[in-house]
Order: structure tokens, then C-alpha cells, then sequence
């Protein structure tokens, strides 16, 4: 199964009883009255949508390897050296190993109790390296630091977000049935454009679909495993506050 960006911006336009060449999302780029088109923005606010679903409610697994250099204690998590599916982006740490040899997580104010001097504290000897712990959501660290010479490669699984689709017609999205995507991430779109122009009461009037868009997140969090929902995992906060609702 799978859906690609041309699908999901025909939902968009749709839900917004919008035609396919609507005005809704066009915009100014400020250089010379040239303007940004609709299509482009709806694709904007779909790759948007996509990356706020698997922050809040859906786990996409993913498995990259990061380097740290010589010297170092510390790697950004922004960009992989290599990472499957190609194309993807990790957003929370899981595990992280080095060869195969995996590395018990630690807080940093436990590492910080156990070494005061935990910042610079290297080891030469790969073995020696023991911990992982994220000082920064974007930041990956070990503990001790790297001072083998040569560059560790630490193997980290974790929940990403999936690459964008090349080409809008035929690349596709499939981290969750046909059904539930399309009108997922098509009420996300729905509800940025609404929000874009509600200036315009006949737009405004639309706002329904955030709250599809909200109840829907908080289906997919409550069926997800409670590993992943308890206090210091990647969807420990629910994606909408209860009280809110």
C-alpha cells in the first residue's frame, strides 16, 4: 500500500471544495510580484504534515550511522552518514550500538553525577565507550568520549521520518493504510490553508478539520505500544492536551 503527494493534494482540495486550480495557497515570494503556487504549498504543508504525524502518533523505524569524530564526544542526529530507508531522518534515538556491541542509555545528569569532568572524559579503547545520552533533542552522546584515533561509526535505531517522494505522481508514501494517510494528512494541509486565510469567512468556516485532523492523532497514539508512551519516550505527551478537547 502506498499514496503519493498527487493523491493526498486532490484530497486536500476536495475536503476544502476547492478546484485544482485554486488561488487557496498561492503566495508572494516578494521578488517582483511573482507568486508561489497553490500545488507548491499544499506540498509544502503535506511534508509538513507527514513529519508532525511521526512526532506525535505514528513510529516510522528507522537505522542510520553516525560518526564521531576523534576528540569528540558528540554527533548531530540531523543528518546520517547512511541511513535506511534512504532518504529518511531520525528524530528519536532508541539504541545505539557500536559494531555490535550495544551502549546502555544514561541521563546526562547521571552521567554528570558519576564525572564532573564527564565532557572531556575519553577513552582510547572502542570497548571503553559505555553510554549514549541525548544532551540536545538534535544531538547524540557518548560517554566516555571518542579519543581512538579515528572516527567512531555508532549504529542508532530509532523513530525517523520518511524521505519525501521524489516526483509527486508516482513516489509514494506508505507508513500507514491508504485510507488513513490520505485523510490524515490531507485534514493537516486542509487545516494550515484554512488557518492561511481566515481573513476569508468562507475559509474560516472550514476550521472543522483541525479537529478531525487532532481526534485522528490521538487514535493512532492510543494504539501504540506503552514502551513507547511511558515517561521519557518518544511519545510520552500526547499529541493534543485532553482538557483541549
Amino acid at each position: 500500500m502506498a499514496i503519493s503527494i498527487d493523491t493526498i493534494r486532490q484530497e486536500v482540495y476536495r475536503l476544502l471544495n476547492e478546484s485544482t486550480n485554486s488561488t487557496l495557497g498561492q503566495l508572494p515570494t516578494g521578488t517582483g510580484g511573482t507568486t508561489i503556487s497553490s500545488d507548491a504549498t499544499v506540498k509544502t504543508y503535506i511534508v509538513d504534515g507527514v513529519a508532525n504525524i511521526c512526532r506525535s502518533c505514528v513510529c516510522f523505524p528507522v537505522v542510520g550511522t553516525f560518526p564521531v569524530a576523534n576528540g569528540l564526544n558528540s554527533t548531530s542526529i540531523v543528518t546520517a552518514a547512511t541511513i535506511v530507508p534512504t532518504g529518511a531522518q531520525v528524530w528519536y534515538v532508541e539504541d545505539v550500538y557500536v559494531g555490535s556491541t550495544r551502549l546502555q542509555t544514561a541521563s546526562e545528569q547521571s552521567v554528570r553525577a558519576n564525572d564532573l569532568n564527564y565532557k572531556t572524559t575519553s577513552t582510547a579503547t572502542l570497548s571503553s565507550i559505555l553510554y549514549w545520552y541525548r544532551p540536545d533533542n538534535n544531538v547524540l552522546s557518548v560517554y566516555p568520549g571518542n579519543a581512538t584515533g579515528s572516527s567512531v561509526t555508532l549504529n542508532v535505531h530509532g523513530c525517523g521520518i520518511p524521505a519525501t517522494p521524489a516526483l509527486d505522481s508516482t513516489d509514494a508514501y506508505s507508513f500507514l493504510p491508504d485510507d488513513q494517510l490520505r485523510q490524515l494528512v490531507a485534514s493537516y494541509a486542509a487545516m494550515m490553508l484554512v488557518m492561511k486565510n481566515t481573513d476569508d469567512p468562507s475559509i474560516a468556516a472550514r476550521s472543522f478539520w483541525k479537529q478531525f485532523y487532532d481526534e485522528s492523532r490521538m487514535k493512532l497514539w492510543m494504539h501504540l505500544d506503552k514502551s513507547l508512551k511511558s515517561p521519557g519516550a518518544p511519545y510520552a505527551m500526547p499529541p493534543i492536551m485532553q482538557g483541549n478537547k
